[in-house]
């Protein structure tokens, strides 16, 4: 039946935009079948990228929701980032930010704390990352944070109350960080 073969597509399309593709070139019951996962799964590298999506999300049906974000390059106007971000934020289920772009990247990174996402189970923020003071991801179970040497007080910031389902905290990249250390001694 259509429905299985379509959970099935949807399951094999989580990476980026490959599989889609050429999935929807087998035929065209695979190219009619797939369509509404043309966008599930969203890998941006380039400025010109959000633009173009920000122009193409908001005229989609429903049924054709971004559930994947993944974004590795810093968009040449902040809004459109932000305008992505919210348009995405009620389907989204993971959100993958690679930002290396010193205090540019840490404005972005913040901005995610400001935009609701009620179904987001993984967030991955790699970059010079603010803490979260607050956010709107009460379905939040995996976050991994890389990219602050020394995240001294970040344990502090009481995750139990920001991401109620959190159930995994990876932090990678620390390095001569003694007071972290101790901090994570006392937590555990």
């Amino acid at each position: 039946p259509n429905e299985l073969v379509f959970l099935i597509c949807q399951l094999a399309c989580n990476d980026g935009g490959q599989t889609f593709s050429v999935l929807r070139q087998v035929s065209k019951f695979f190219h009619n079948i797939t369509l509404p996962l043309r966008f599930a799964s969203i890998s941006l590298s380039s400025a010109t990228q959000f633009t173009r999506l920000n122009r193409e999300l908001p005229l989609l049906p429903p049924t054709h929701s971004v559930r994947h974000l993944f974004i590795s390059q810093t968009p040449e106007n902040l809004s459109d980032y932000i305008s992505l971000l919210q348009i995405t934020s009620c389907t989204l289920e993971t959100l993958s930010l690679y930002m290396t772009s010193g205090p540019v990247s840490t404005a972005l990174i913040a901005s995610v704390y400001r935009v609701s996402f009620p179904n987001l189970r993984d967030l991955t923020i790699s970059g010079f990352y603010s803490y979260p003071l607050a956010a709107k991801m009460p379905q939040l179970r995996r976050v991994h944070f890389v990219g602050n040497r020394n995240p001294l007080g970040l344990l502090d910031i009481g995750f139990d109350v920001l991401f109620p389902s959190l159930t995994h905290l990876r932090i990678s990249g620390v390095s001569s960080a003694p007071a972290f250390a101790e901090e994570l001694q006392m937590v555990l």
